[in-house]
Formats: C-alpha cells, structure tokens, sequence
C-alpha cells in the first residue's frame, strides 16, 4: 500500500513540477515579446498586462496545436500556426493607439528581418532561454 501511494505521490509531483515548467516557459517567452513591444511602442502598464495575457495564451495554443497536428503535413502544420499568429495579432492590434500601430508594422518588418537573418546566422539572436520564442511565421 505505501508503495502505491508513494508511485502515486511521485507522479502526481513530477505533472506539477512538468506543468509549472512548461507554464513559465510560456510566460518567459511572453516576457520577453511584451518587453520588445514595450520598447518599441512604449506600451502603457495596462497595454504591458494584457499583452502578456495575450502571449501567454498564444503560447499555450501553440503548444496544443504543435501536439495535435504531430501527424499532419508540413504545409497543414504551417498554415494552422500561421493562423494562429494572425488571431494574436489582430488581439494585439485591438489594444494598441493608432501611432502605436505603426511602429508596430514597422517593428513587424524588422523582426521578419531579423529572423531571416537568424536563419542564416546573420540576425540577432534571442536571449538565452527564449531562443525558440520566434517561429517561422512569428509577426
């Protein structure tokens, strides 16, 4: 009977432990696209907030859906993150001013620039601990 317990114990911390990890790593990456943002745009303290929820939330959708399409073709892969990258933009435009909007595009271009430019070790590269933060189709 205690070793039941004990097994059952242990696995109950070992989820936890997995769960709080993978939690942080998503607010760790939303961090550092809410610090970026924040930089670029000068977002408000309450702009900062629901950025990160907004990114929070998009990491954690990236992740089911990295888990649900393991199966499905490369273009499918694409196309469902892709989408999902377009529904965080649009949440993350609704919060920001005009001005701001346009930054953001033009920040949008920089970063697709930069990630070009990572792809052929020419860019910059993330921070240690978020450096698969940027996806393929990221802004």
């Amino acid at each position: 009977m205690k070793i039941i317990f004990r097994s059952t114990l242990l696995l109950f911390l070992v989820s936890v432990s997995l769960l709080s990890f993978a939690q942080r790593n998503g607010e760790k990456r939303a961090d550092f696209f809410v610090s970026k943002l924040t930089e670029k745009l000068a977002l408000s303290a309450d702009q900062q907030s629901k950025a990160k929820v907004i990114f929070v939330n998009h990491f954690e959708k990236i992740k089911a859906l990295r888990v649900s399409l393991k199966t499905a073709t490369e273009e499918q892969k694409k196309a469902a993150l892709k989408e999902q990258w377009q529904k965080t933009d649009a949440e993350l435009l609704a919060t920001l001013t005009d001005a701001q909007k346009t930054k953001y595009a033009e920040a949008k271009k920089e970063m697709r620039k930069n990630l070009k430019g990572r792809k052929d070790g020419k860019g910059k590269k993330a921070p240690e601990g978020v450096s698969d933060a940027l996806d393929d189709d990221a802004f």
